[in-house]
């Protein structure tokens, strides 16, 4: 994707690659550490997002998954 932002008063535009990882809450700090450990950026993009609402069944497969 194509990203436009400002980093350190300079407007930048860069191809960048999202990932989306599916991990539990309390999974979430150790992932985000390991991630911002590795990652080329001084400051990555790691953000968790809610899940408001899916299909019981994938949620409680997801739920198994990530303990």
């Amino acid at each position: 994707m194509e990203s436009i932002y400002r980093w350190e008063g300079k407007l930048c535009q860069e191809e960048e690659f999202m990932l989306v990882i599916k991990t539990s809450r309390n999974a979430f700090l150790g992932l985000s550490r390991e991630l911002s450990s590795l990652h080329p950026y001084d400051e990555p993009e790691i953000i968790a997002l809610p899940v408001a609402d899916g299909s019981a069944g994938y949620l409680s497969w997801l739920v198994d998954q990530t303990r």
